[in-house]
């Protein structure tokens, strides 16, 4: 989950008067109990489908790409492997 959905999760939890962090709570979709990754998954489904911010599909992508460009950059950055001092 990004740090946006952690803050989000949070805040539910604050709002359910249920601020400890060791507690699990439970959101209960079309009838079913759901916790941890799950709950997480349906809370940002639902944020997803009320949200009014609309990111144009070939943007995303780009987006997506670049990131996986800037990681692959990362991995083989030049370790220096002379030693400073004598």
């Amino acid at each position: 989950m990004d740090k946006e959905g952690k803050k989000l999760w949070r805040l539910t939890q604050a709002l359910n008067d249920n601020p400890k962090r060791d507690n699990n709570t439970a959101i209960i979709c079309n009838g079913v109990a759901k916790s941890g990754k799950r709950a997480a998954d349906v809370l940002a489904k639902q944020y997803k489908s009320i949200s009014r911010i609309e990111i144009d599909t070939n943007r995303a992508q780009e987006v997506k790409e670049k990131i996986k460009e800037i990681k692959k950059l990362a991995s083989h950055i030049d370790v220096m492997e002379e030693r400073i001092t004598p």
